[in-house]
């Protein structure tokens, strides 16, 4: 045992191998990406010229969308969620341990088909044809 309180052994030293292996590996690849996306190729200096086609109208009304939806959901989950808890703790339910784990699955799957179908099929095709008439390219 040292002053600090760690202990050197074996085990220390496989989790700072592990550690640096990590950063080494994820870390610095993900930070220079993202260091990159904000920087001009031929200067190397601070710029937003990669992230013109966030002004598109059809983004922004896409975005607003989503953001009502979620809202709503949010709140409508929060009442339901409430509500199931509370009558989860005040009444005996059968089968109650089954369905607090449909609910933990629930939660932890996302809906796919409807997350990309409102985006993907009218929206790309909007979108692509607003980027087309702006000049603004991909």
């Amino acid at each position: 045992m040292s002053k600090h309180g760690v202990r050197l052994d074996f085990w220390t030293g496989i989790t700072a191998l592990s550690i640096a292996v990590f950063g080494l590996f994820l870390i610095y690849p993900l930070f220079s990406l993202f260091i990159s996306a904000f920087q001009d190729a031929v200067t190397g200096e601070f710029t937003l010229e990669h992230f013109t086609f966030l002004r598109a109208k059809i983004l922004l009304s896409v975005d607003d969308q989503q953001f009502q939806r979620n809202g709503r959901v949010t709140v409508l989950a929060i009442v339901i969620g409430t509500a199931l808890a509370y009558c989860m703790t005040l009444f005996r339910v059968r089968g109650k341990t089954a369905l607090e784990i449909c609910i933990i699955i629930s939660l932890s799957h996302r809906p796919s088909s409807a997350r990309t179908r409102g985006f993907s099929s009218a929206g790309a095709a909007a979108y692509s044809d607003t980027v087309a008439a702006d000049n603004v390219p991909l």
